[in-house]
């Protein structure tokens, strides 16, 4: 309700029990704030007299509402524009555009005859007439002629009701383009009555584009606002969308996602495809493209520009659209469209009827006998290759092979979700629909919406992934395929490389689980080749909390050189390594020798305290720095700096590793 207020102004349609709640509501809420009603009206009769004895409006009634810039009359339900009145003698640029720019047309219901307007306010942009300046003649006689036409437009009325909110619908939008105009018109069909709904026309740009370029900015516009006429309307039952042309070749741009070597072309035809695919995602709708001949084209009218006195006798065929929209969808008229290839006629051409779609995809391979994706694919391509040759037609059948393997394997594990997904019902949506998020891409597979689809930086099939059947043959050599990618890693490993290529399979890790252990060299990488031995128990002093550095272990590293005055002064250093915790002190010493190495431990035991016990080297053959460091914990000099200490010095077995991994944590 709170999105149909425009400034202070409510309007609402609805039923007539649904009106009778809006005019009570209102009351009473008005009549709560000290307020009467007082400018009310609706086109049911019955409310109209219970607003009359509540004094909410006053007798007699008048004969139109003012709506948005139209005219509206309740006793006939139609609209028509508000009274226009345009300045014939307008001479300047200026004047000009006031005068078109008066005329609000917000659903652009007379955009056939208003776009002339347009055109001429691009004609004297392209002459660069200046704001104030007269303009020439010839455009003074055009700009009278059009006033005149524009002064006539207020008498032509149009019905107000489209469509009724509670049923199915389809959406047909007509583009067309001129070397002037491109644009397009949106009807809605509903049952067998279809109705103009919206339209939109823009001048061409003032740099020069080819016809086929400005048709296939039609379609880029109408897929760019029918979305936001859609979001406006709020929650209509849409079953399908059909974007019409009569130029085939922006539409051969289109449905081949590839333009020419203009690069203007090529980004209007990436935003196109991007686009369809949005529309799908959000609408849960697949856009499909027909062609029409121009003289069946509603859209022809605005890009041509028409009389006032010629619109009127042209108001069914803009109102209403050609006849053949009122049958089903497989009567619309068909064309030989010479400038299509043979897979883009197929997808003009064929019809969907008005039921519940159904598989149909047939394999002409069986894919029961093949032990690799890639032998399956390449089999499958010769096969459609040779059919093509036949034909005599050349297509893309590395893309068709993979699209029919995947929409067969998805017929045969989902048929009851494609069947949903393809005519939506009223009934309760399956729970795996809307679990998944599953929706029809504009190839017909169904796909999931992951966590990442607002995700700027994954691609389109990232984002949204195929979905695969958990116990389908094909799904196992799409698994086995990904784990020769990664080289034979992991189930993580697996399962992140199939999500990576576009794919998503319910109960993934289980099923990736399964191929993995029929995989002999996964079983050779996997496996190790022997246990690792148990440990001794740890001695008590470190299974106890003590100080750190209070046992410690030392030991010296090998030579190396220091620059020191310009020369290179070969040094050492002596490692002192706490035997409960990670710390390890170094010290920096000139030489080897036990003057050396006592000095380096007063300043350890200044720092950290003195230890009670000293473990060194005692392998004679391991490095010649633990000979040197026994030799001094035996000299009379260290017994004689320590004696007053009661530092116990203790070394390890000949041959030990336990030195080297006397420091880590076990």
């Amino acid at each position: 309700m709170t999105s149909n207020f425009y400034v202070d102004n409510l309007v609402t349609t609805g039923r007539d029990t649904e009106s009778l709640e809006v005019y009570n509501t209102v009351r009473k809420r008005l009549k709560e704030a000290g307020f009467d009603l007082q400018s009310c009206n609706f086109n049911c009769t019955d409310l109209q007299k219970r607003m009359i004895e509540d004094e909410s409006i006053t007798s007699p009634l008048p004969s139109f509402e003012k709506v948005v810039g139209y005219r509206y009359s309740p006793s006939l339900d139609t609209v028509r524009l508000s009274p226009v009145v345009v300045d014939v003698k307008a001479n300047t640029k200026r004047a000009i555009l006031s005068q078109i720019s008066s005329l609000y047309d917000s659903l652009s219901l007379l955009l056939p005859v208003t776009i002339q307007g347009k055109v001429l306010v691009s004609q004297l942009w392209k002459d660069k007439l200046s704001w104030d300046q007269e303009i020439p003649e010839t455009f003074t006689a055009s700009w009278q002629a059009l006033a005149k036409e524009l002064n006539k437009l207020g008498d032509i009325e149009f019905p107000r009701r489209v469509f009724m909110d509670d049923s199915p619908m389809q959406l047909i939008c007509f583009c067309d383009a001129s070397k002037l105009v491109y644009g397009f018109s949106l009807y809605i069909r509903q049952g067998s009555q279809c109705s103009l709904l919206f339209a939109k026309a823009k001048v061409a740009p003032i740099k020069r584009k080819t016809l086929p370029t400005l048709e296939l900015l039609a379609i880029y516009l109408a897929l760019k606002m029918v979305p936001n006429v859609l979001r406006a309307l709020g929650t209509i039952n849409i079953n399908s969308f059909f974007l019409v042309s009569d130029a085939q070749v922006a539409l051969s741009w289109a449905l081949n996602g590839k333009g020419t070597k203009n690069i203007f072309v090529d980004n209007r035809v990436m935003d196109i495809k991007k686009m369809l695919d949005e529309f799908n995602l959000e609408f849960q709708v697949l856009p499909q493209f027909k062609y029409v001949p121009s003289s069946e084209n509603p859209a022809d009218l605005l890009t041509r520009g028409l009389t006032t006195s010629k619109f009127e006798q042209l108001l069914k065929f803009w109102v209403h659209g050609p006849n053949w929209l009122n049958q089903l969808v497989i009567d619309w008229p068909v064309s030989p469209l010479p400038c299509l290839n043979d897979v883009n006629k197929r997808v003009i051409s064929c019809m969907y009827s008005d039921g519940p779609t159904s598989g149909g995809n047939y394999l002409p391979i069986n894919i029961a006998n093949y032990s690799s994706l890639t032998k399956a694919i390449n089999v499958l391509e010769k096969v459609l290759k040779f059919c093509d040759k036949l034909k005599h037609r050349n297509t893309d059948t590395n893309h068709r092979a993979k699209l029919l393997l995947f929409s067969y394997m998805q017929e045969e594990e989902y048929p009851f979700k494609l069947e949903y997904l393809h005519q939506p019902s009223n009934k309760a949506v399956p729970p795996r629909v809307s679990a998944l998020g599953l929706f029809l891409d504009r190839n017909g597979l169904m796909r999931t919406r992951g966590r990442i689809q607002n995700s700027d930086t994954h691609p389109f099939e990232v984002k949204f992934p195929i979905l695969l059947g958990k116990n389908h043959h094909l799904t196992e050599l799409v698994i086995k395929e990904a784990h020769l990618n990664c080289c034979h890693l992991g189930t993580n490993s697996t399962l992140a490389k199939l999500r990576l290529s576009e794919f998503w399979i319910p109960q993934g890790r289980q099923s990736v689980k399964k191929i993995l252990h029929t995989c002999i060299i996964y079983k050779k990488v996997d496996s190790l080749p022997f246990k690792t031995p148990s440990g001794s128990q740890l001695p008590k002093h470190r299974a106890n909390f003590i100080r750190p550095f209070q046992q410690v272990g030392v030991d010296f590293t090998g030579h190396f050189w220091v620059k020191q005055n310009n020369e290179d002064v070969k040094m050492y250093i002596l490692l002192f390594t706490c035997m409960s915790l990670r710390a390890v002190h170094l010290e920096l010493l000139p030489d080897m020798s036990t003057t050396s190495f006592i000095l380096a431990f007063v300043r350890f035991t200044n720092q950290f305290g003195v230890p009670t016990h000293v473990y060194s080297d005692n392998a004679k053959t391991f490095l010649a720095s633990g000979i040197l460091l026994s030799e001094v914990f035996v000299s009379d000099e260290f017994k004689e700096k320590f004696r007053s200490t009661t530092i116990s010095h203790l070394s390890i077995p000949l041959f030990s590793l336990a030195w080297r991994c006397m420091g880590e944590n076990e």
